[in-house]
């Protein structure tokens, strides 16, 4: 699932509209929005909030993350090695 899924899924978990979920969590409601999108992540200090108020979820959120970067590590290396 993506990550902006994901938040979603926690945000509607908690009956929460874009905006409340963004004052819970004290960022901006176009961070939340552009999450929510698929325009962009959360920064490293974003997550950890995300992690803090919803620790239940923090597995969910790295785990797939992680293996993501891994898939594109190993495409990157298969191509590389079909050059060479």
């Amino acid at each position: 699932m993506k990550f902006s899924q994901k938040i979603k899924n926690i945000r509607l978990s908690k009956n929460m509209t874009q905006e409340a979920f963004a004052n819970f969590l004290g960022i901006g409601y176009a961070s939340v929005q552009k999450y929510e999108s698929g325009v962009r992540k959360p920064d490293f200090k974003a997550l950890r909030i995300i992690c803090k108020k919803f620790p239940q979820y923090t597995l969910n959120l790295i785990i797939d993350d992680i293996g993501a970067k891994h898939k594109q590590v190993q495409v990157k290396e298969t191509e590389k090695e079909r050059t060479c």
